[in-house]
């Protein structure tokens, strides 16, 4: 028997909305040490977009190791396998990742080869009881050569295939493992990207491997036993044996987020590789609230609202064209002044058209906009054939992955 819990996407040192989430992953970390303790699980496994930027602030930093340190100290027989995510820097989990080694802790930033990839992984008797395929966010450089002239559909075909081969690889390796321990133990595979059909949530940038969008979870290989994925925020599963999974962040990275609920998959592979996941959920410690309607409306759900979690209740007002947001924010002012709530911004409601949410220019503040819709807007004004505007989309997401990502231009 394996057990492990695969958790992702914690973002540690998220600014939401010029607010710290601190004391939030505070209370989650607390919480997923006693879960490992009290489960005595085999293992951690993390994947990827443990940092929420490229350089994260200290107190994100000093979260991270204290965990990993309480962890090691409580529960030294844990091993723990990171990954990096398209939010990490290579160079940033890299810089401890040796060190960490000397505990149990893998930390595997980057694309490394197979055999560096690949790995046994011992139970609380120390017998060799899996192996991990800890495969990270894979950069277009990676897993391909970039040929000039090449089409954008050439393109994303060649990324699958060379995203496809690595998998391959790590399998090949994982196989060749089994055959020297002389077992056939369970193979789980890690990976930080989107999957074909996958639902994405408003916390959710769109992730890009080149010009990739998207990789089919029918691409894995089927001798996965489990796929520990991340980036996707809701948690979600594909294959037939239900085995390809997000768990989802640990906390809501959005007001539309706090709708689901947050959890870590408690995940088990017997001896003959049957598999069991259980969705163990995370407590709130915080209530996003996004509230709507006309003045009364809101006064009524303002009323309403209670600090559910331990901390103070986090709330958006959206409100419609009819109403300006001066006259809004005075209202609202009155009305919160003795409740456990604190209103942390005001912003147009935003219509819906051709299925898609769009405001006008003057409906709607540059702060309220994306990266990508600022882009958007801008080539709307300009004048462009349909093929240099492919080409400025597919150069624009690249250029943003990779500033995302602290990446070298």
């Amino acid at each position: 028997m394996f057990r492990f819990l695969h958790t992702s996407d914690w973002h540690l040192g998220q600014s939401f909305i010029n607010r710290s989430r601190e004391e939030e992953h505070k209370q989650f970390l607390s919480w997923l040490l006693n879960q490992i303790e009290t489960l005595k699980v085999d293992a951690l496994i993390v994947a990827g977009d443990i940092f929420d930027t490229a350089t994260p602030p200290s107190y994100a930093r000093h979260l991270y190791f204290d965990f990993l340190k309480e962890l090691n100290q409580r529960c030294r027989s844990c091993q723990v396998i990171i990954v990096g995510g398209n939010h990490d820097s290579v160079s940033t989990l890299n810089e401890s990742s040796t060190l960490l080694k000397l505990l149990n802790i893998h930390v595997i930033s980057g694309n490394c080869s197979a055999e560096e990839e690949t790995f046994l992984l011992q139970n609380h008797d120390s017998q060799d009881a899996a192996i991990v395929c800890a495969v990270p966010f894979l950069r277009e450089r990676d897993v391909r050569l970039s040929n000039e002239g090449e089409t954008i559909e050439n393109k994303r075909e060649a990324l699958r295939r060379g995203i496809k081969q690595h998998y391959s690889k790590t399998l090949e390796r994982a196989q060749e493992i089994n055959k020297q321990v002389q077992k056939d133990l369970p193979i789980i595979a890690t990976g930080h990207l989107t999957t074909s059909g996958g639902e994405l949530t408003d916390g959710v940038r769109d992730i890009y491997i080149g010009s990739l969008e998207s990789y089919s979870s029918g691409d894995f290989p089927d001798e996965f036993n489990y796929v520990a994925l991340g980036h996707l925020h809701k948690e979600q599963s594909f294959g037939a044996n239900k085995h390809i999974r997000y768990c989802g962040s640990p906390i809501p990275m959005s007001f539309p987020e706090a709708k689901h609920p947050k959890v870590v998959h408690l995940v088990e592979l017997d001896n003959d590789k049957k598999l069991t996941v259980e969705n163990l959920q995370i407590p709130t410690s915080r209530i996003l609230k996004s509230i709507s309607g006309s003045l009364e409306d809101i006064q009524t759900q303002l009323m309403s609202l209670s600090s559910e979690g331990e901390l103070r209740t986090w709330v958006e007002i959206v409100i419609n064209n009819e109403i300006e947001i001066s006259a809004a924010q005075s209202f609202v002012k009155d009305i919160c002044k003795e409740l456990p709530i604190e209103i942390l911004r005001f912003r147009r409601e935003r219509k819906k058209k051709n299925g898609k949410h769009t405001t006008s220019e003057k409906e709607v503040t540059l702060k309220e906009m994306t990266i990508e819709e600022v882009f958007e807007r801008k080539l709307v004004s300009a004048e462009f054939d349909s093929k240099i505007l492919a080409e400025l989309k597919e150069a624009f997401k690249e250029i943003h992955q990779q500033a995302i990502s602290g990446e070298d231009l």
